[in-house]
C-alpha cells in the first residue's frame, strides 16, 4: 500500500484554468442551495462571508474572506500558493500578504484554527 499525499499542484489539475468546465449550466427555476462551510468551530457562509468562530462574529476584510473561504472549502488539506493564486484571482506574494493579515485576524479573534505554512508544499487549514 502506498501513501497518497493530499496536496494538490496546478499541473495535476489543468481544469483549473477553464472554470467553465467545472461550472455547471443553471438550471431554470432552480433556487440556489446554502452551504455552510465548517471546520473546527469555524464557520462561513460562502454567499455573504459572514464567519463565526463558535457562535462569535469574526471581522475580516473581503480578500481575507475570499482566501479564507478557499481554505475551508479544503481544510484538512494542503493548498499550494500557486492553487490559491489562481483562485483569489492574484500573484503568489499577494497570497503570502494576505496569508499572514489572516493569520493575525484570526488569532486576534481567538480562533485556533489557523493558515499553515507548510514548507515547499503551500498552506493547510488546521487546529493549532
Amino acid at each position: 500500500m502506498g501513501f497518497t499525499p493530499t496536496f494538490d499542484t496546478l499541473d495535476i489539475d489543468k481544469a483549473i484554468n477553464d472554470h467553465r468546465l467545472n461550472t455547471p449550466r443553471p438550471v431554470m427555476g432552480a433556487v440556489a442551495t446554502r452551504e455552510i462551510l465548517r471546520f473546527g468551530g469555524l464557520s462561513m457562509d460562502p454567499i455573504t462571508g459572514a464567519t463565526y468562530f463558535r457562535g462569535r462574529a469574526v471581522i475580516l476584510a473581503v480578500e481575507e474572506r475570499e482566501l479564507l473561504g478557499a481554505l475551508l472549502r479544503r481544510a484538512g488539506q494542503i493548498i499550494s500558493v500557486e492553487r490559491l493564486a489562481v483562485t483569489l484571482r492574484t500573484s503568489g506574494e499577494a497570497v503570502e500578504r494576505q496569508i499572514e493579515y489572516l493569520r493575525s485576524d484570526l488569532k486576534a479573534a481567538g480562533v485556533s484554527c489557523l493558515p499553515c505554512k507548510v514548507d515547499g508544499l503551500g498552506y493547510v487549514l488546521w487546529r493549532c
